[in-house]
This record gives C-alpha cells, structure tokens and sequence, in this order.
C-alpha cells in the first residue's frame, strides 16, 4: 500500500514536472509575444509619425499648387497689363509723331508760301529796277 502510494506519489510528481515544463514553454511564448507587441507597438507609432508627416508634406504640397497658381494668375496679369500700357505708350507715341509730322507739313507749307511772297517782291522790285533803268 505505501508502495502503491510512493507510486502515485511520483506519477504526481511526474504530471507536475510535465505542466510545469509546460507552463515554462507558455511564459516563454508569453514573453515573445510581448516583446513582437511591443515592438508592432513601436512601429505602429513609427507609421502614425510618418502618416502625421505625410500629412503635413501633403497639405505644405497644397499649399504651394495654391501659391503657383496664384503666381502664375498674377504674371499673367502683369503681363496682360504691360502688353496693354506698352500699346497704349506706342500709340501715344505714334500719334506724337502724326502731329510733329502735321506741325512741320503746316510750317514747311508758310515757309513756302513766305518764300514764294519774297520771292515774287523780289521778282517785282528787279522789274521795277529794270524799268527804272530802262
């Protein structure tokens, strides 16, 4: 009989040793699993830093489309406005000139007509010479 209960008594201690191996091996697994949850956690918070600057590169990326779009609205503006002033400073010249060119055409045509005045007194006063001394 107490040989029978030696017999359980190692059977026992056998089944003990067995699950505490067990439960060894599972806390082993525990830990490495822990450890791939803190390091996912890690690299989950790696991600979000990206997603977060991601985000940021994305809306400055925004921002400056917005930026040249305004910058090419305004050049084509300031263009439009020399193009306009540029022509309106070439008429203001060419009409300049028109009435230079129409100043000179009126004094050519006095200078002509007081040339032609002397001219026929001086044709006048050389008849009258001529008389005289004839």
């Amino acid at each position: 009989s107490s040989q029978k209960a030696s017999m359980g008594v190692a059977e026992l201690e056998g089944t003990l040793s067995e699950q505490n191996t067990r439960l060894q091996e599972y806390y082993t697994q525990i830990q490495e699993l822990n450890n791939t949850i803190t390091s996912l956690k890690c690299e989950l918070a790696s991600m979000q830093g990206l997603e977060v600057e991601l985000k940021r590169a994305n809306e400055e990326k925004n921002q400056l489309k917005v930026e040249i779009e305004e910058c090419r609205s305004s050049l084509e503006r300031m263009e439009k406005e020399e193009k306009e002033s540029l022509h309106q400073h070439h008429e203001e010249a060419i009409n300049q000139w028109k009435k230079k060119c129409q100043d000179l055409q009126s004094e050519k045509e006095t200078l002509s007509r007081q040339l032609e005045s002397q001219l026929h007194s001086s044709q006048k006063a050389s008849m009258d010479v001529a008389e005289l001394e004839g």
